[in-house]
């Protein structure tokens, strides 16, 4: 994510065209909203699946 953060400020810093800027700062936003329900979705299910079959192997 961080690289499209950084991208973006170059772009802006290059004189880039502004369509360019967009681009980078929609998709870090898409991965940012991508980031936070891929850690919900591990958080309450994938977490709690591996501890219930760790639990049943004991």
């Amino acid at each position: 994510m961080a690289t499209y953060g950084t991208l973006a400020a170059f772009a802006t810093t290059l004189g880039e065209d502004d369509a360019v800027v967009l681009l980078l700062e929609k998709t870090l936003a898409e991965e940012k909203e991508t980031d936070t329900l891929l850690t919900e979705i591990a958080c309450n299910t994938i977490n709690f699946d591996a501890d219930n079959k760790s639990q049943n192997k004991e």
